[in-house]
């Protein structure tokens, strides 16, 4: 992943914002406070108040960490053989839909679609631990 991943949460019954960073840092600042969430770390306000950010369980940083890491796999720049399918279906597209074989299916939106369908399921579940935790 490239940048800063973060998320912030409101618990409308308690009014407190939580903001949990996976990746890099977050300044947490209010009226009255200003602090530096890291990755694995957990920072809560309330209204102007707040206290120093403070780290996740282990076991709770650990799935996070094991989640965040298989994104890591989708930043990568595509390898020699990937860019040469995508050469090669680009190529031959055209000329398949021409003699009615799999309209569509050889383009390279479409030999990406599932890669970017498995990142997006891997999103979701980041997504979930960070509001489990």
């Amino acid at each position: 992943m490239r940048g800063t991943g973060f998320r912030v949460l409101f618990d409308q019954q308690k009014k407190l914002t939580y903001i949990a960073v996976v990746e890099g840092k977050v300044v947490v600042r209010t009226a009255k406070m200003e602090s530096t969430a890291t990755a694995g770390q957990l920072g809560v306000t309330a209204g102007y108040e707040g206290a120093a950010p403070r780290g996740l369980a282990q076991d709770a940083a650990a799935r996070i960490n094991r989640r965040k890491n298989r994104l890591d796999q989708y930043a990568k720049p595509p390898s020699l053989l990937q860019r040469v399918e995508y050469g090669l279906n680009g190529f031959l597209d055209p000329f398949l839909q021409i003699l009615g074989i799999t309209p569509g299916t050889w383009s390279y939106n479409t030999a990406s679609f599932a890669r970017r369908a498995a990142c997006m399921e891997a999103l979701r579940e980041l997504n979930d631990a960070i509001h489990g935790e």
